[in-house]
């Protein structure tokens, strides 16, 4: 049998699959919420829970609201899968955010993991004069000179103070 959706005018979907679960039509985001489970610690993390609708291990829990008033927890997959445009917009957005999320978090890692070679780099390079003889004779070093030239200077010099603040070490 070819079943094809009814659209409410909201761009919500009619006979959605959760309804097979008891769950009432309209469907609404009612949230977002990030579930781990980490077995001890050093181990890897894993998904802390799983999608009411299909059983599968969820970390990204993206939570739903029922008619009633009922919440359910699903997976953006199972989003996705809907013929709901509605949910499926929210959701890919959350989706979008999470991702820029966890790529500043890698970011920040990586520059917390580099810090105690970029103070030790830093710390070298100031032993050295600077390579222009002015600045050299007004007691410039090296280390200046590369905080000058390095097209990111600013930003990394905020990253290595932010990350030299956390760990108690005065600011370079």
């Amino acid at each position: 049998m070819n079943h094809t959706p009814k659209i409410h005018a909201d761009g919500s979907v009619l006979g959605h699959r959760w309804e097979s679960m008891g769950y009432v039509a309209p469907f609404a985001f009612a949230g977002y919420e990030r579930m781990v489970y980490q077995a001890c610690p050093g181990a890897p993390f894993q998904p802390g829970t799983a999608c009411d609708y299909c059983g599968t291990g969820i970390t990204n829990v993206f939570w739903i609201k029922d008619a009633d008033g009922k919440r359910f927890k699903v997976g953006s997959d199972c989003v996705r899968h809907l013929n709901d445009t509605k949910l499926r917009v929210i959701v890919e957005s959350e989706v979008r955010k999470l991702n820029k999320i966890k790529k500043h978090e890698r970011e920040a890692q990586i520059v917390h993991d580099l810090m105690p070679q970029w103070v030790n780099a830093l710390m070298a390079l100031d032993k050295y004069p600077h390579p222009t003889p002015y600045f050299a004779e007004k007691g410039k070093t090296l280390g200046d000179y590369w905080r000058f030239c390095s097209k990111s200077s600013l930003n990394m010099k905020r990253a290595i103070n932010e990350a030299l603040a956390k760990a108690g070490v005065s600011h370079v």
